[in-house]
């Protein structure tokens, strides 16, 4: 089992925008099916932005085997719902699917109703 954190060292950002949090997701490899928890408990544009390419990358390496635990994830925007999507396309593409782990009530019934339950697997908290 391998263990890999996404950090972020890009250019820095105007003095009023929050600089994005040091490592924003971890990676375990659970026999072969990537395991990412993302650790970032607000996924905005920044985020979402900052995310999308290290996910495809991670779909492709992986054939498409990729869980995401969301239980971290306390709020997020329409962006983050395009990264998911694209990141469920890429997976798809590569033979696999998108795992989504760790919603909130809340947030699986805005995946519902936007559809997206139709693109990914929504794993059922125990």
């Amino acid at each position: 089992m391998s263990t890999t954190q996404l950090t972020d060292h890009g250019a820095s950002a105007p003095i009023d925008i929050p600089p994005l949090p040091k490592s924003m997701m971890t990676i375990e490899d659970i026999n072969g099916m990537q395991f990412v928890r993302i650790d970032c408990p607000a996924v905005r544009e920044r985020q979402a932005f900052a995310l999308t390419d290290p996910l495809c990358t991670l779909a492709d390496r992986s054939n498409g085997r990729v869980t995401l635990d969301l239980s971290g994830v306390a709020a997020f925007s329409c962006a983050w719902i395009n990264v998911i999507l694209a990141v469920a396309k890429r997976c798809k593409s590569k033979g696999g699917g998108l795992i989504l782990a760790g919603l909130s009530t809340q947030a699986q019934a805005t995946m519902k109703q936007m559809g997206v339950h139709k693109q990914v697997t929504i794993a059922k908290a125990a």
